[in-house]
């Protein structure tokens, strides 16, 4: 055999080897995003169950403020629990829009980078949630109270009481965005509040964020290589 058609036979099994390369690349990018897409639905049964149950609460709340429109005393705790409950029902509707209408054909650090942004946003909500939850617990308990009993709570509790409960709550909520404020940086390395987040954002996600990731790396290898 001469050098020519060495080196054309070599030059043919390398083609031959690229394309089988390209071809396994590609089956195995199709593979995990398949994968990648399982889990992205499983993760919608969170925002799902919040968004319904926010429409549930929603409907009450509705009832109840135009029943106490005319009294102002009720109408303002309505109002404020209205108002947190609809930004609970946009950001798990937006969840849901995000998730479901994620085009997997885009390149693979786009779709990490959309995953990731539902991640922190699912985070994001619980933490507000959990500072909040001081300042709602007074107006929650006089509608509740109200609206489910029939029970006038400012008949039993003081004025004083009442008022000491929602200036803790301000002062709470204040406390917490000065501490997430001053103390950043160590709180995003606290390895405690980084195990408390992936929980929060739910085990799918986290490992449709972790898929996306390896595919990622997977591809640059490939490329580099």
């Amino acid at each position: 055999m001469e050098l020519d058609e060495l080196k054309q036979t070599w030059s043919q099994m390398e083609t031959q080897m690229n394309r089988s390369l390209e071809l396994n690349a590609r089956q195995f990018k199709e593979y995990r995003l398949d994968k990648t897409r399982s889990r992205l639905n499983k993760s919608l049964g969170n925002p799902i169950i919040d968004l319904v149950g926010g429409i549930i609460v929603a409907g009450f709340l509705g009832q109840f403020v135009s029943q106490n429109i005319s009294d102002i005393r009720f109408l303002i705790p309505g109002l404020i629990l209205s108002a947190f409950n609809l930004a609970l029902i946009i950001a798990s509707s937006w969840q849901i829009a995000t998730i479901g209408g994620l085009n997997l054909s885009l390149p693979v650090a786009q779709l990490q980078e959309r995953v990731a942004l539902v991640r922190s946003v699912r985070v994001r909500v619980v933490y507000w949630i959990l500072m909040a939850s001081p300042l709602i617990w007074m107006p929650m308990v006089i509608v509740a109270a109200k609206g489910l009993a029939g029970v006038d709570l400012y008949r039993i509790c003081s004025p004083a009481y009442i008022a000491s409960n929602v200036a803790f709550g301000f002062g709470f909520l204040a406390l917490c965005l000065w501490v997430s404020k001053r103390f950043k940086d160590q709180l995003q390395k606290n390895a405690i509040l980084r195990l408390f987040s992936e929980s929060i954002s739910g085990r799918n996600l986290n490992l449709a964020c972790a898929t996306l990731g390896e595919i990622r790396q997977f591809q640059s290898e490939f490329e580099q290589g």
